[in-house]
């Protein structure tokens, strides 16, 4: 006779289908996933920008480096396009209690879209100096995910007939309108402050449509959120081929109204709760820092590398998430490393990497792979960046897998995640 295990496994491939994610994984739900850089230029070269000038994202990554090398006002303007891919895994064993391999029982696939921009002015000034203003999106919460439930009894009639229908929809990012200000203070050396005005309402449901009690109960959470943070930071030209960079975005606290609402609908029959409050979430601190090495040779090439410390452990543990769950957290590093050769034509080819850990995971962390190229046509610059990203984690269960005579596995779900990302860009000089 086939183990218990066995069976339970392949009835949950047999009976458990999914549906999309976003822009996230499920892990970053909580908070976001943080972003990084915003143009073109930053992506292709793994989110740098502290230590080397890339346009209004240093608004974010540092507004020292807001100051840019020639005179006059700079636009930019960002499109991405992601597909995402979550694939979640259950072990299968043979009849004689023996691991043989994981059996996929969740497939999700999306396509997601995102628009970012800013401009930088470099005043008329005897001493470098600029101004900029921006909209980005800081952290981002869009993850979707659906999944059927069969009858796993190959005796029942209809045979794999739809028990209950489960989704989770999370929407929703938080933005800033960040504007700042950098100058160079002595030869050399450079000092940049900026503002930011952070808003957003996301929003998530969790919904289980029941068809053999003709139920639906359905749990979400609502939350408004606006506040205001700062960002400081300083850039030097150490030697004639080395740049450093160093800032520090404080942490900060949006607040509104929280609204939680949980309906269960049975027949004729509708039972709603709501639960309606204001309250605050923290968000905490960033420091960054890193280099940039331009290369002796003949033509133009620029290395960076730099770091990003977040310092979620500062916030009350355990921290309550945007949504009102409990989670604890570990404060993350975030390694962005970028590579830009510069060819006899004058067409840049860059390539980046960045290892970002999960604050909600101590034993996961996402990579991210880019390449990307640029063309400039006059005033106009045409930028194209392609991304990979990978993450791998261990997670429980989004919805009771049991039924009936079928308990669970006695283990979680290995979730493979990775996004595939294509970011367009256009910056006019006036």
């Amino acid at each position: 006779m086939r183990s218990m295990r066995t069976v339970l496994a392949m009835a949950i491939v047999l009976w458990i289908g999914a549906g999309a994610a976003h822009a996230t994984t499920f892990l970053d739900t909580g908070f976001g996933t943080p972003r990084g850089g915003s143009t073109a230029r930053s992506l292709a070269m793994g989110s740098t920008g502290i230590s080397l000038r890339q346009g209004s994202d240093a608004l974010i990554l540092n507004p020292a480096a807001l100051v840019p090398g020639l005179q006059g006002l700079q636009l930019d303007l960002t499109g991405t396009l992601l597909h995402t891919s979550e694939d979640r895994l259950v072990p299968l064993y043979d009849s004689f209690d023996s691991y043989v391999d994981d059996a996929v029982v969740a497939l999700n696939r999306n396509v997601y879209g995102n628009a970012e921009g800013g401009a930088v002015w470099r005043l008329p000034s005897e001493h470098p100096m600029a101004i900029g203003v921006g909209f980005f999106n800081r952290y981002e919460f869009a993850y979707d995910y659906f999944e059927e439930a069969r009858d796993p009894d190959s005796q029942s009639q209809p045979r794999d007939r739809i028990i209950e229908e489960r989704e989770i929809a999370v929407e929703g990012s938080l933005w800033s309108v960040s504007a700042g200000y950098g100058a160079e203070i002595v030869p050399r050396v450079q000092f940049g402050l900026a503002g930011h005005r952070y808003f957003g309402e996301p929003k998530r449901t969790v919904a289980i449509v029941n068809y053999d009690t003709d139920s639906r109960e359905s749990d979400t959470v609502e939350q408004s959120l606006g506040g205001w943070g700062w960002s400081v930071g300083a850039w030097g030209r150490a030697s004639e081929r080395i740049d450093l960079g160093v800032s520090f975005e404080g942490p900060f606290s949006v607040d509104g109204d929280y609204l939680h609402q949980q309906q269960t609908v049975t027949g004729t029959a509708d039972t709603t709760t709501t639960t309606a409050l204001s309250r605050s979430i923290d968000y905490p601190g960033a420091l960054r820092f890193g280099f940039t090495y331009h290369p002796r040779n003949r033509l133009n090439a620029n290395f960076a590398v730099e770091f990003e410390r977040r310092f979620w452990e500062s916030l009350d543990t355990p921290t309550a998430s945007v949504f009102g769950d409990s989670l604890r957290l570990r404060d993350t590093w975030d390694l962005r490393v970028g590579l830009e050769h510069v060819f006899y034509n004058d067409l840049p080819l860059r390539l980046g990497f960045r290892y970002l850990e999960n604050y909600a995971d101590s034993e996961s962390a996402r990579s991210i792979y880019s390449v990307g190229m640029g063309y400039r046509l006059g005033r106009l610059g045409l930028d194209v960046t392609g991304m990979y990203a990978r993450q791998t984690s261990r997670q429980p269960f989004l919805f009771d897998p049991s039924y009936g005579a079928f308990p669970a596995p006695g283990s979680d779900q290995r979730v493979e995640d990775s996004v595939t990302q294509v970011v367009f860009a256009a910056s006019y000089g006036f």
